[in-house]
């Protein structure tokens, strides 16, 4: 995979941001990798429905994980970000499966 992107940790979790190696950037496969260091366990998130993309973990904490999110391309707008998400810790598995 390609290199990971920001790192926020808190509390028992950290959480970043990687892609797959595909040469084609609007190609790329990107996830928000959630892990629990207590326990080891990793969640792979990916993108929300809708071909929008997360481009930065902004904080994550015991309850949530907070991420920027923009709109799909065009790519001279991708520095920048158009929503927050959050999304619960516990919630995580549902969200994996659903997405």
């Amino acid at each position: 995979t390609t290199g990971l992107y920001d790192l926020a940790a808190g509390d028992d979790y950290a959480a970043t941001i990687g892609c797959d190696a595909n040469p084609d950037p609007a190609a790329q496969i990107c996830r928000v990798y959630v892990a629990r260091l207590s326990t080891g366990k990793v969640w792979a998130v990916p993108q929300r429905p809708g071909g929008n993309s997360f481009r930065r973990v902004l904080a994550i904490g015991a309850s949530e994980v907070v991420l920027a999110e923009q709109d799909a391309r065009p790519a001279a707008i991708q520095s920048a970000f158009k929503r927050i998400v959050r999304i619960a810790i516990d919630q995580l598995d549902a969200v994996v499966a659903a997405w």
